[in-house]
C-alpha cells in the first residue's frame, strides 16, 4: 500500500500554525461583527445552538484519536494491512455513530429547545428549525474527523490545513455576510452544512492524492474495532471533560440568565478560547512522530519532544494570554460596544488567566495520546469536568456571569496529566518543572498587573504601551528561554535559505 512521503514535524507544525492564524484573524474579526449583526440575545441562541452542536461530536466515542494512533503505528512498521482494516473499520464505525447521534438529535430537537430556551420566544421560534437541520451536520463533523485523523496520522497537516483553511474562512465569511443581510438562523444553519460538505470533498481529493481513497476496501475486523474503541473510549473521556470547558458553560449561562447574556459571556468565551486553541496547534503535528518513536523504541526521542514542547507551549500560551489579560478593555469595547464594556473586560481578565493555565497541559496531552496512554487525559479530563460543571452551577447562582467566568479556574486540576506523563515518559521531575513553571508564574503575574492596570482608567496609552512592550519582552525571555527563542529564529532562517536555494534552481 504505497503512500505519498510525509513532511517533517518542523514542516508540519509550521503549516498547521500559519494556517490556523489564519482562520483565527477571521474568526476575531467576525464575531464583533455577528454581535452587531444579529444582536446579543439572536447571536447567543446561535453560540448555545453551536454548542449543542460541539456536545453531541462526542458521540464520536474518541475513533478519529484512535485511529491516528494506529494507522502512525502501523505505517512506522509498514503494516499495510493492518492500515487498510484500520482504515475500513474505523470508517464504517464513525459512520454508524454518525448517523445515530444525528438521527437521535434530530428526533429530540423540540424538547431540547424547549428546555433551553423556555423564557425565550425568539429562541424557540428560531432555534427550532435551525438545530433540527444542524442536527445532521454531526454526521458531517465525524466524516471530516475521519479523513483529518488520516492525513495527520500520515504528517500531511499541509493538505489538511489548505482544505481546513480555505473552508474555514469562507465559512466565516458567509455567515457574517448572512448575519448583515438577513440575520436568518435558519440561513446560517444551511450554510454551515454546504460548506462542511464542501470540506469533505477537498479531504476526499486530499486522500486520494494520498493513494488512501485507492486503496481503501470496505473490510470490518471486529478485533480492529475494539482495538479502535478500547483507545477511543479512553480519549473520549478526556474529550468529554473539555467539551465541557468549551461549550457547556453557555449552555448553562443561558439556561440561568438568559439568552443576552449568553451572547455576552458566549463573545468573551470566543476571545479567550483561543488561547487554548492557537497554542495547541504546533502541537498537534507530535502524537504521530511519538507513535512512530515508540513503535521502534525511541524513548529519548519520545522525551526530547516532550520537553521542547512543553517549552513551546508555555512561550505561546503566554504570547496569547497577556495581551488579552492586558487590553481587556479596548478588546472588550470592539466586542460588544460601549454599554458593556466594563462587565465583559473583567470576564475576559478571568478567563485568560483560567484559560492560559488550563492550555499549559497541551504537552502532556498530546504525548500521552502518542504514547498510547489516553488513560491519563481521561483521569483528570473527566474530574475537571464534572468539578467545573459543579462549579459553575454555584458560581453562577451565587455570583451571576462574573462567577460563571471564576468557575473556569478549576480546570488547573487537568494540570496533574503533565505530572504523569513525566512519570511514564521518565524524565527528571526537576528537568521538567524548570520548563514549565516559568509559564504559570508569568500568566498569574500578569493576571495581577493587567488587573491593577485596568483599575486606573487615568493611565493613558502613552504609559501603558511602553510599559506593555518593555514588560513583554522580559517576560519572553523568561518563559521561552534563549535556547527555545534560537530555535524558533532559527527554523525560519532554514525556511528562507530553502527559499533561496529553490529561487537558484529556477
Amino acid at each position: 500500500m504505497p503512500i505519498n512521503l510525509p513532511l517533517s514535524l518542523r514542516l508540519n507544525s509550521i503549516f498547521v500554525s500559519s494556517g490556523n492564524v489564519i482562520r483565527l484573524v477571521v474568526s476575531l474579526i467576525s464575531i464583533p461583527l455577528l454581535v452587531r449583526f444579529l444582536g446579543l440575545e439572536r447571536y447567543g441562541v446561535w453560540a448555545v445552538l453551536n454548542s449543542v452542536i460541539a456536545i453531541g461530536t462526542l458521540m464520536e466515542l474518541g475513533i478519529s484519536t484512535a485511529l491516528t494512533y494506529s494507522i502512525s503505528t502501523s505505517s512506522a512498521k509498514q503494516d499495510w494491512l493492518s492500515t487498510k482494516y484500520g482504515l475500513s473499520t474505523s470508517l464504517t464505525l464513525i459512520t454508524c455513530l454518525g448517523v445515530i447521534s444525528s438521527l437521535l438529535l434530530w428526533l429530540a430537537s423540540s424538547s431540547i429547545v424547549n428546555i433551553l430556551f423556555s423564557n425565550e420566544k425568539l429562541g424557540r421560534v428560531e432555534a427550532l428549525p435551525a438545530l433540527t437541520l444542524l442536527s445532521w451536520l454531526i454526521l458531517l463533523r465525524f466524516w471530516q474527523q475521519w479523513a483529518m485523523a488520516v492525513e495527520a496520522a500520515l504528517l500531511r497537516y499541509d493538505l489538511q490545513i489548505i482544505v481546513e483553511t480555505f473552508s474555514g474562512v469562507i465559512l466565516q465569511l458567509g455567515i457574517v455576510v448572512i448575519a448583515y443581510t438577513k440575520g436568518d438562523l435558519l440561513l446560517l444553519t444551511v450554510w454551515s452544512l454546504c460548506i462542511t460538505g464542501l470540506t469533505l470533498v477537498g479531504h476526499y481529493l486530499v486522500l486520494k492524492y494520498l493513494l488512501i481513497i485507492r486503496n481503501l476496501w470496505i473490510r470490518f475486523s471486529w478485533k480492529e474495532a475494539r482495538d479502535l474503541v478500547r483507545f477511543g473510549i479512553l480519549q473520549w473521556l478526556s474529550n468529554f471533560g473539555s467539551t465541557l470547558f468549551g461549550f457547556a458553560d453557555k449552555i448553562f449561562v443561558n439556561l440561568l440568565l438568559g439568552a443576552e447574556a449568553a451572547g455576552l459571556y458566549s463573545a468573551a468565551t470566543s476571545v479567550a478560547i483561543q488561547i487554548n486553541s492557537l497554542s495547541a496547534i504546533p502541537l498537534r503535528v507530535i502524537p504521530p512522530a511519538i507513535s512512530s518513536a515508540k513503535a521502534v523504541n525511541q524513548l529519548s526521542r519520545i522525551q526530547q519532544i516532550f520537553l521542547r514542547a512543553t517549552q513551546l507551549n508555555g512561550l505561546f500560551v503566554f504570547l496569547i494570554a497577556a495581551p488579552i489579560m492586558f487590553w481587556s478593555h479596548p478588546l472588550a469595547g470592539i466586542l460588544v460596544g460601549h454599554e458593556y464594556v466594563n462587565p465583559t473586560a473583567k470576564i475576559l481578565q478571568i478567563l485568560a488567566v483560567a484559560y492560559g493555565i488550563y492550555s499549559l497541559n497541551a504537552s502532556a496531552f498530546f504525548t500521552a495520546v502518542g504514547i498510547g496512554q489516553p488513560i491519563l487525559n481521561a483521569r483528570w479530563g473527566l474530574i475537571s469536568g464534572i468539578l467545573f460543571c459543579i462549579f459553575l452551577l454555584v458560581f453562577t447562582s451565587l455570583f451571576g456571569i462574573i462567577g460563571a467566568a471564576w468557575a473556569n479556574i478549576i480546570f488547573a486540576i487537568s494540570l496533574m496529566t503533565n505530572f504523569q506523563v513525566v512519570k511514564v515518559i521518565k524524565i527528571n521531575y526537576w528537568t521538567y518543572i524548570k520548563s514549565f513553571l516559568p509559564a504559570v508564574l508569568m500568566i498569574t503575574l500578569w493576571g495581577f498587573v493587567s488587573t491593577f492596570i485596568n483599575n486606573k482608567p487615568s493611565i493613558s496609552l502613552s504609559i501603558n504601551i511602553p510599559l506593555f512592550i518593555i514588560l513583554g519582552m522580559i517576560s519572553i525571555f523568561f518563559v521561552g528561554g534563549y535556547a527555545i527563542l534560537k530555535e524558533i529564529i532559527n527554523t525560519f532562517v532554514t525556511i528562507e535559505n530553502k527559499k533561496i536555494r529553490f529561487k537558484k534552481i529556477l
